[in-house]
């Protein structure tokens, strides 16, 4: 099965360039590719431990959270969770990836909470 992808993946909203030189070319740049990622796949750059990378949206959703307790962004992840499970056609692509990257941060804040919570208990 060798099927080349051309155009625009109605689906998705990926766009892929319909020469494969020109697409090549421009993903070999580390920066582009980066972005390419970061834009298509709700990828962020932002660690939660430092703010680092974050953009103004992330940066704030990020302090809001931190000052939460653990159990309240458990709630807020799990029902995030639930708004990208359900199937929903009014959903813009936009909109889409900003619960995404909500999503990844909430658990990444997870993620460093809990293990700061192991290191205190040892």
């Amino acid at each position: 099965y060798n099927k080349k992808k051309t155009g625009t993946n109605k689906e998705d909203g990926l766009s892929f360039p319909a020469d494969k030189a020109d697409r090549s070319t421009k993903l070999k740049d580390p920066e582009a590719l980066a972005a390419f990622i970061e834009e298509k796949a709700a990828v962020t750059r932002c660690f939660v431990a430092t703010s680092r990378g974050c953009d103004d949206d992330e940066a704030a959703f990020l302090e809001k959270w931190k000052a939460q307790s653990r159990q309240d962004q458990k709630d807020e992840y799990r029902r995030l969770l639930n708004v990208l499970k359900a199937p929903s056609k009014d959903l813009k692509q936009t909109s889409r990836l900003w619960l995404i990257k909500r999503r990844n941060i909430l658990r990444a804040l997870l993620f460093v909470s809990r293990k700061k919570t192991t290191q205190d208990e040892l």
